[in-house]
Protein backbone atom coordinates (compact mmCIF):
# COMPACT_ATOMS: atom_id res chain seq x y z
CA UNK A 1 0.00 0.00 0.00
CA UNK A 2 2.65 2.69 0.70
CA UNK A 3 4.91 1.32 -2.39
CA UNK A 4 1.62 2.15 -4.29
CA UNK A 5 1.28 5.42 -2.38
CA UNK A 6 4.78 6.03 -3.34
CA UNK A 7 4.42 5.36 -6.95
CA UNK A 8 1.06 7.39 -7.55
CA UNK A 9 2.71 10.60 -5.68
CA UNK A 10 5.46 10.18 -8.12
CA UNK A 11 3.89 9.67 -10.88
CA UNK A 12 0.92 12.38 -10.34
CA UNK A 13 3.93 14.97 -9.42
CA UNK A 14 5.71 14.48 -12.74
CA UNK A 15 3.05 14.73 -15.08
CA UNK A 16 0.51 17.27 -13.76
CA UNK A 17 2.18 19.56 -11.23
CA UNK A 18 4.97 21.41 -9.60
CA UNK A 19 4.20 21.66 -6.05
CA UNK A 20 5.82 24.87 -4.57
CA UNK A 21 5.52 23.71 -0.95
CA UNK A 22 4.53 21.02 1.73
CA UNK A 23 1.38 22.05 2.22
CA UNK A 24 0.33 22.57 -1.59
CA UNK A 25 1.82 19.02 -2.34
CA UNK A 26 -0.03 17.84 0.34
CA UNK A 27 -3.25 19.44 -0.88
CA UNK A 28 -3.16 18.24 -4.22
CA UNK A 29 -1.98 14.43 -3.24
CA UNK A 30 -4.96 14.20 -0.91
CA UNK A 31 -7.70 15.65 -3.79
CA UNK A 32 -5.68 13.18 -6.32
CA UNK A 33 -5.66 9.72 -4.41
CA UNK A 34 -8.52 10.08 -2.24
CA UNK A 35 -10.52 7.23 -4.66
CA UNK A 36 -7.56 4.52 -4.46
CA UNK A 37 -7.22 4.24 -0.85
CA UNK A 38 -9.29 4.31 2.44
CA UNK A 39 -10.71 7.31 3.20
CA UNK A 40 -10.35 6.03 7.04
CA UNK A 41 -6.53 5.69 6.90
CA UNK A 42 -6.14 8.49 4.08
CA UNK A 43 -7.07 11.16 6.39
CA UNK A 44 -3.52 10.69 8.98
CA UNK A 45 -1.48 10.07 6.05
CA UNK A 46 -0.36 13.40 6.12
CA UNK A 47 -1.68 15.00 9.43
CA UNK A 48 1.73 14.05 11.19
CA UNK A 49 4.35 17.23 10.72
CA UNK A 50 7.92 16.65 8.96
CA UNK A 51 10.22 16.08 11.61
CA UNK A 52 13.74 17.95 11.88
CA UNK A 53 16.28 15.53 12.09
CA UNK A 54 19.30 16.95 14.08
CA UNK A 55 22.22 16.30 12.74
CA UNK A 56 24.83 17.94 14.95
CA UNK A 57 26.14 14.85 17.38
CA UNK A 58 27.07 12.91 13.64
CA UNK A 59 27.99 16.61 12.51
CA UNK A 60 30.26 17.03 15.87
CA UNK A 61 31.82 13.30 15.45
CA UNK A 62 32.73 13.30 11.82
CA UNK A 63 34.36 16.93 12.75
CA UNK A 64 35.93 15.48 15.08
CA UNK A 65 37.11 12.34 13.48
CA UNK A 66 38.29 13.81 10.35
CA UNK A 67 40.90 15.96 13.34
CA UNK A 68 41.93 13.11 14.90
CA UNK A 69 42.59 11.23 11.63
CA UNK A 70 44.29 14.48 9.76
CA UNK A 71 46.47 15.06 13.69
CA UNK A 72 47.08 11.47 13.38
CA UNK A 73 48.68 11.43 10.33
CA UNK A 74 50.36 14.64 10.24
CA UNK A 75 51.86 12.55 13.40
CA UNK A 76 52.90 9.44 11.18
CA UNK A 77 53.90 11.39 8.51
CA UNK A 78 56.82 13.14 10.73
CA UNK A 79 57.79 10.60 12.59
CA UNK A 80 58.28 8.44 9.14
CA UNK A 81 59.90 11.95 8.09
CA UNK A 82 62.03 12.04 11.01
CA UNK A 83 63.23 8.11 10.80
CA UNK A 84 64.26 8.24 6.78
CA UNK A 85 66.41 11.56 7.65
CA UNK A 86 68.04 9.89 10.59
CA UNK A 87 68.65 6.88 8.03
CA UNK A 88 70.14 8.94 5.42
CA UNK A 89 72.64 11.10 8.10
CA UNK A 90 73.47 7.53 9.27
CA UNK A 91 74.20 6.36 6.07
CA UNK A 92 76.00 8.92 5.08
CA UNK A 93 78.09 9.09 7.65
CA UNK A 94 79.14 5.51 7.20
CA UNK A 95 80.36 6.80 3.51
CA UNK A 96 82.42 9.35 4.68
CA UNK A 97 84.54 7.15 7.15
CA UNK A 98 84.54 3.96 4.58
CA UNK A 99 86.41 5.15 1.41
CA UNK A 100 85.46 3.42 -1.76
CA UNK A 101 88.95 2.02 -1.40
CA UNK A 102 88.61 0.11 2.07
CA UNK A 103 84.72 -0.70 0.96
CA UNK A 104 86.77 -2.66 -1.91
CA UNK A 105 89.49 -4.55 0.41
CA UNK A 106 86.82 -5.55 2.91
CA UNK A 107 84.63 -6.96 -0.24
CA UNK A 108 87.35 -8.56 -1.69
CA UNK A 109 88.53 -10.52 1.26
CA UNK A 110 85.17 -11.57 2.02
CA UNK A 111 85.00 -13.28 -1.71
CA UNK A 112 88.61 -14.62 -0.68
CA UNK A 113 86.96 -16.49 2.74
CA UNK A 114 83.78 -17.75 0.64
CA UNK A 115 86.05 -18.94 -2.36
CA UNK A 116 88.54 -20.57 0.01
CA UNK A 117 85.84 -22.33 1.67
CA UNK A 118 84.29 -23.46 -1.02
CA UNK A 119 87.18 -25.28 -2.40
CA UNK A 120 88.40 -26.56 0.91
CA UNK A 121 84.69 -28.51 1.05
CA UNK A 122 84.70 -29.41 -2.74
CA UNK A 123 88.16 -30.98 -2.54
CA UNK A 124 87.30 -32.47 0.79
CA UNK A 125 84.40 -34.15 -0.70
CA UNK A 126 86.61 -34.97 -3.95
CA UNK A 127 89.53 -36.89 -1.66
CA UNK A 128 86.65 -38.63 0.42
CA UNK A 129 85.24 -39.94 -3.22
CA UNK A 130 88.85 -41.44 -4.26
CA UNK A 131 89.29 -42.97 -0.97
CA UNK A 132 86.25 -44.79 -1.02
CA UNK A 133 87.09 -47.96 -2.37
Amino acid sequence: MVTFLVLTCFSFAGTQVQASSWESLKDWMTDNIKGYLDHRSFNNIFSEPLQEIDNSQHSLEIKEFFKSTTTSTKSNIQNHQADYIQQLTQAKTQLKQNTLDSYFDERQSRLDEELTQELEQYLAELLDKNNKP
